[in-house]
């Protein structure tokens, strides 16, 4: 009788694998390595070479594909859609650049079907606010399955623009995608989860999102280069042809909720941060909240990690976005949304992208909604609450400084000595952001005066400078922007004055406005001071205020 062989599925995750235990196959990452506090791998296919005379290979990295997989999510055709394709195989006039490259691909679906889609006439960024309509409409019509294949009938193709639209994409995996993340490692979601949405992706949303990448980085060269005029125009043209894509996409029948918020958020980023010109970016942060609401059911940001890392990116934004908020004023931008807070921010790598964590931002959020119900009346759980924040912001102050080791790669991605820098500066920017939010719980809720706070202030200005000079890359904006509009001493001033012309050659358009409302409270703290012969050190100026009078909107970003 022939022995029984059971056929391996290697359906575990690589640590689980490599430790050589059970996994749950959980996404984004199995509940073992979640309750283990271990690093999960992920379960990415990896496959390595077989030596063709001895069969020999690396066990470590060989991974089984099942057949079926290779075209999992791909339309499949009937015979005579298959004639038809071979068919136009003899076409000798077809534009190959309107083609989808793949790694399977094999017939062209786009044949010689000509782009009837209208051009843009986008003349201005604020144009964009006509998308919220479309995405508030949305919530009243039923929502398909997730699982949307590409239309043989009515194919979706990107327009390529040639070399430079293929330089502008490289600008933007290259340098774009670096200045979006504080710690640069293979995790980066704006060098991979991004970009792969929007080439692979055949769908109105992922065109939208491919134009709204490539806007993203002509805004960010029209700040960088003498040819300001013209990349600034190419960077509305493709703003333009991403925004009509997308409308498009809210009013068809697909659900592709990863690109669509990816879409929106990287169309906010370009025009509230690297455009720098829009003070509208309130409302579309409303209507994204709106739009992930209406997904509580399903919770797509469970079902893959792209839409988890996409949708943890957004609330993180809105919530510090949201700080820019005057008290007694519109509330719209921020996500109070709690139980779409509490289902994303589960997972252990929340914040990673911007080198905070959950119970920080949590912190933040709480900061807020006190600052909200101060500005509106006292209640009779006030104090209850006040205690409670104190604790909550005081105790990582009291702790030794450890970063979690879902926030840092795998130790056998990187070298030895880029694991020791990456989480060096890992460190660094956790100081910041739990310093950074102790000051801003103090001037929220009790105006305390700069000088009780000086030694934090100075705690975040040098760990930024320190992030800084050893070329750790992007330092988020809030930490250091919190602690630099209360320095008053020649030396903060002189660090917080390094950081603004740091930040000033990034090409981000939003940088400009920062500087100015940073030196505005310093000459606000000074002229007061010397007109009632007081100490700047107990002058307090809420730079909220100050910003609602120069007219300006800043998303702290």
């Amino acid at each position: 009788m022939s022995a029984k062989h059971s056929r391996r599925t290697f359906t575990a995750c690589w640590t689980c694998r490599q430790r050589r235990i059970r996994c749950d196959g959980n996404l984004p990452q199995c509940s073992r390595c979640s309750k283990q506090g271990i690093n999960c791998k992920g379960y990415q296919i990896k496959l390595a070479w077989v030596n063709a005379d001895t069969g020999a290979y690396d066990h470590s990295q060989r991974r089984a594909l099942q057949c079926g997989l290779t075209w999992s999510g791909r339309p499949i055709f009937e015979s005579n859609e298959v004639d038809q394709l071979i068919a136009e195989c003899d076409i000798q006039d077809r534009d190959l650049s309107q083609s989808v490259d793949s790694p399977f691909a094999v017939f062209s679906l786009h044949g010689k079907v000509k782009d009837k889609r209208a051009k843009a006439s986008i003349s201005t960024l604020e144009d964009f606010r006509s998308i919220d309509s479309f995405i508030l409409d949305a919530a009243q019509r039923p929502r398909p399955s997730y699982q949307t294949s590409p239309s043989f009938l009515s194919p979706i193709y990107k327009e390529t623009g040639g070399p430079q639209e293929k330089l502008l994409f490289k600008h933007y995996v290259t340098h774009v995608s670096r200045l979006m993340i504080t710690v640069e490692d293979l995790r980066n979601p704006w060098k991979s989860t991004y970009p792969a949405l929007a080439l692979q992706g055949r769908t109105l949303s992922t065109s939208a999102l491919y134009n709204a990448q490539l806007a993203k980085a002509a805004l960010n060269l029209s700040n960088l280069t003498n040819d300001a005029n013209n990349m600034q125009a190419q960077g509305l043209r493709y703003y333009g042809r991403a925004l009509r894509d997308l409308r498009k996409s809210f009013v068809s029948s697909e659900c592709d909720y990863e690109s669509r918020v990816a879409s929106l958020m990287t169309l906010v980023m370009s025009e509230a941060v690297y455009a720098g010109k829009s003070s509208s970016w309130r409302v579309h942060f409303q209507a994204l909240s709106d739009f992930c609401r209406q997904h509580i059911d399903e919770q797509p940001w469970h079902q893959s990690h792209d839409a988890w890392v996409i949708t943890q990116s957004f609330i993180h934004t809105s919530i510090i976005g949201r700080t820019a908020t005057v008290p007694g004023t519109s509330k719209l931008g921020g996500f109070d949304h709690r139980e779409i807070f509490e289902s994303v921010a589960g997972h252990g790598m929340f914040g990673f992208t911007a080198g905070n964590t959950r119970s920080i931002i949590n912190n933040i959020l709480e900061i807020q909604l006190l600052g909200e119900r101060l500005a509106e009346g006292i209640g009779d759980d006030f104090n209850n609450q006040v205690i409670s924040l104190i604790q909550a912001v005081q105790d990582p102050l009291n702790k030794e400084d450890t970063v979690c080791r879902d926030y840092l790669p795998a130790e056998d991605s990187v070298s030895e000595q880029s694991f020791r820098k990456i989480k060096h500066l890992s460190w660094l920017h956790l100081r910041m952001f739990k310093t950074a939010s102790f000051i801003y719980f103090h001037r929220t809720v009790f105006n305390t005066r700069p000088a009780a706070l000086a030694q934090y202030v100075s705690t975040v200005l040098e760990a930024a400078m320190e992030y800084i000079k050893i070329d750790g890359g992007t330092v988020s904006v809030w930490p250091v922007f919190i602690a630099a509009v209360e320095a008053y001493t020649v030396m903060d001033r002189e660090m917080a004055a390094e950081w603004l012309g740091v930040v000033m050659k990034q090409g981000i358009g939003n940088r400009f406005k920062i500087k100015t409302l940073v030196e505005t409270v310093w000459r606000q703290r000074e002229r007061y001071a010397h007109e009632n012969d007081l100490c700047p050190s107990v002058v307090t100026v809420d730079w909220r205020e100050e910003m609602r009078r120069l007219d300006l909107d800043v998303l702290l970003i």
